[in-house]
């Protein structure tokens, strides 16, 4: 999550597209659609704090099978505006790599 929230920070919008899983509901396959909005957010927003409460990982072997949820909260500001909010975050492997999959607001 970390490293996700620090990628849109610095606008590393391909780690954010590469770390995000193909079967998830935020996946887009027109990835230069993507790429401009992902930017265009990035550029927007101001990014003031990440604060993680919670991770749970489930047990798994070393395949494809595993899932893990993070808890946290983002403190952000769009046009001097608060934007943050606190997400409950789902992330499943895939390629043996831990990908963002969906959310649960909470």
């Amino acid at each position: 999550m970390r490293s996700r929230y620090t990628a849109y920070a610095i606008g590393n919008i391909n780690y954010v597209i590469e770390t995000t899983h193909p079967d998830g509901p935020l996946y887009r396959s027109d990835k230069a659609s993507w790429l401009t909005e992902l930017k265009f957010y990035s550029q927007h927003t101001r990014f003031v704090r990440l604060d993680v409460f919670d991770t749970t990982e489930e047990a798994t072997a070393e395949d494809d099978s595993g899932q893990a949820w993070v808890t946290f909260r983002a403190t952000l500001t769009q046009q001097d505006q608060d934007a943050s909010f606190t997400e409950r975050s789902v992330f499943k492997r895939h390629d043996n790599k831990w990908k963002y999959f969906s959310s649960e607001a909470t």
